[in-house]
């Protein structure tokens, strides 16, 4: 038989006055983390089709 142990971390309470800004901080970093990703595919194709068409020259 196996034992499962399950550690939960100590969830961190905001204070209700802080809400707001914690809200605003993770709008910020999320939209920041998307525009990355966006970024990174769109160098990622321009690289493949700038390598494309010099292989094919």
């Amino acid at each position: 038989m196996s034992h499962v142990t399950y550690v939960y971390r100590e969830r961190r309470r905001t204070p209700l006055l802080l809400l707001p800004l914690v809200g605003l901080w993770r709008l910020v970093t999320g939209v920041a983390k998307l525009t990355g990703i966006v970024l990174a595919l769109i160098l990622g194709v321009l690289f493949m089709l700038v390598g494309a068409a010099l292989t094919a020259t």
